[in-house]
């Protein structure tokens, strides 16, 4: 399962964008029970400023630039953003949203997208709690819970669409789009995404959507494969260039030891290999381990009998940048001559495709 959704004042790491004209704010509202200081943050950057609660309310004034984002968030509470657009704001103590009409269109989206969050998290403390009883009755909850969670994701996913098409001409869309999981968005929606014709395009808080299209770009089909240089599991220096361009096709697998979803998926990897191998298939494993023996041990027990490759740096692998790789399992496959001619290739697909090039 995908990563799953970040709280929305806490991902970007952006600043203000201080060309535009600045123009006053203010906001006013009642805090949740509990608190007593409001944080403020400004396009999504991680130190606030702060300001007192007294008998329960708050009031924030100043001058930014139009267009600015602003988070009010509480310790014991939640968080709320709106945009400045010189319209006074007052924040309920449930977070409503009283301002523009922008404004109450943008906070009834959050509204929704924190009511599918709360529902996905409820399913997950579910999952955690009965998923190492292995009886045939828990397996079904399990599979049913799954079912959920993947279509509150896809709730999630078109409402952010759904939105972000009905409101090309303002700004509102890239809050949403980088403080909120983008990762399961094929390459051609961060392209319509990232239509530079659009009002938000130009936000700072669109950096990240940029960058993760950016990293998409290198590995859609018809790209030469960008080389990687990591160690073996013998501590020696490996890299995709052994194997790639070499006259073989080659299956390179995003994996790691502690990720479900790679070791449920591996036994299917292992049998095409097997089937495959003699014909011409080579499969390169870069692991996104940072524990060596961890990584050793499932190498052996799953039977990967392939090349494995890794940094032992977990997230921080250089895979994760060039090749835009943010959920595992991930795989890309190459042609002899080293151009990718599909990717992310799973179950039925990867032994369906395959079967296309060996020709069965």
């Amino acid at each position: 399962m995908r990563k799953k959704i970040l709280s929305l004042f806490l991902f970007a790491l952006l600043t203000a964008n201080t060309s535009a004209q600045d123009v006053n704010y203010v906001i006013t509202g009642d805090a949740p029970t509990g608190n007593d200081s409001v944080y403020i943050f400004f396009n999504g950057t991680r130190k606030p400023d702060i300001y007192p609660i007294k008998d329960g309310k708050y009031q924030v004034q100043g001058n930014k630039p139009l267009n600015t984002f602003i988070t009010v968030a509480f310790k014991n509470g939640g968080a709320a953003a709106i945009v400045n657009d010189r319209t006074p704001v007052n924040i309920t103590n449930t977070l409503s949203v009283t301002g523009s009409p922008l404004n109450l269109q943008f906070a009834d989206l959050q509204k929704t997208l924190n009511d599918y969050g709360t529902k996905e998290e409820k399913f997950f403390k579910e999952y955690q709690s009965i998923q190492k009883d292995k009886s045939e009755e828990n397996q079904t909850k399990l599979k049913a819970i799954e079912e959920q969670i993947d279509q509150l994701e896809k709730n999630i996913h078109n409402a952010i669409l759904n939105y972000t098409e009905n409101h090309k001409n303002d700004v509102t869309p890239a809050y949403i789009l980088g403080t909120n999981d983008i990762y399961g968005y094929s390459y051609q929606e961060l392209q319509k995404l990232c239509d530079q014709s659009t009002g938000y395009y130009s936000s700072p808080m669109m950096e990240r959507v940029k960058a993760q299209l950016l990293s998409l770009s290198k590995r859609q089909p018809g790209t030469t494969y960008t080389n990687l240089t990591m160690q073996n599991m013998d501590g020696k220096t490996a890299e995709l260039s052994q194997w790639v361009g070499k006259g073989k096709y080659v299956l390179v697998d995003f994996w790691a030891s502690w990720c479900g979803p790679c070791r449920a998926e591996m036994p299917n990897v292992v049998n095409n290999y097997k089937k495959y191998h003699a014909k011409g298939l080579q499969i390169v494993g870069i692991s996104f381990d940072a524990n060596a023996g961890a990584w050793k041990s499932a190498v052996k027990r799953l039977g990967m009998t392939w090349p494995q490759m890794s940094e032992l740096k977990g997230w921080q692998n250089a895979a994760t940048k060039i090749y835009g790789i943010n959920s595992i399992p991930a795989n890309i496959l190459l042609s002899p001559k080293g151009k990718i001619i599909a990717y992310d290739l799973r179950g039925d697909d990867l032994s369906n495709k395959l079967k296309e090039i060996y020709k069965e």
